[in-house]
């Protein structure tokens, strides 16, 4: 015959699996985040951060709320503060600098035609790479995203005029970098050239590149 002290209980209910309703709630955020990211992928619709960061933030909530009888989630509870954190500069931030979806785009232009300035994405990596275009006259490309990186790449043998702005973060333009809150760098070609390549590049919150 067995015998349970208090001792003995007491280990075996602390060695209990957590319950399935934690894994079912985790699961079904994960659902959530996966078809509003698909969606926007596919162009099936045109979905800012300024409504998505609300409901991520919601479901997070709402995630902690359902796991709240099964124990402590910190790794939950901190990426449920870095969105409301990340909600929050969205709603200060300029409207502009969110517009343009979700997601890392490239853009590689190789013909005038193609160009389609301003180029501007709400949160994600954002790559222009203009190495091929054929620069005539003066040619003005403006690109801005609202949180992540821009990289624009600018052809080797054409003469530039460079503005390039973080509101939090880092700029680097030809391997100049600055960094801190509110920086901003400019570069321009000495001499005088027929054909200019002008170039806005901007970030909210990140760091934005230019280069050859």
């Amino acid at each position: 015959m067995t015998v349970l002290d208090d001792r003995t209980e007491s280990i075996q209910q602390t060695g209990r699996p957590p319950s399935s309703n934690g894994r079912l709630a985790m699961g079904a955020l994960l659902v959530v985040v996966g078809a509003v990211w698909m969606a926007d992928r596919f162009d099936w619709i045109d979905i800012g951060p300024e409504l998505v960061l609300p409901l991520l933030v919601s479901a997070v909530g709402v995630v902690l709320l359902a796991l709240s009888f099964e124990g402590d989630h910190p790794g939950l509870v901190t990426f449920g503060v870095i969105l409301a954190v990340i909600t929050l500069f969205t709603a200060v931030a300029p409207t502009q600098g969110f517009r343009g979806g979700v997601g890392d785009r490239r853009i590689d232009p190789s013909s005038m035609s193609e160009l389609e300035s301003p180029y501007r994405l709400g949160i994600g990596s954002l790559r222009i790479d203009l190495s091929e275009l054929p620069v005539e006259g003066t040619v003005e490309i403006e690109a801005d995203v609202g949180l992540g990186d821009l990289l624009v790449i600018v052809p080797e043998d054409v003469a530039v005029d460079v503005q390039a702005r973080s509101g939090a973060g880092e700029v680097r333009i030809f391997g100049e970098r600055t960094e801190g809150i509110d920086v901003e760098d400019s570069f321009t070609t000495s001499g005088s050239a027929r054909d200019v390549l002008v170039i806005d590049a901007s970030v909210f919150m990140g760091q934005v590149e230019v280069r050859r």
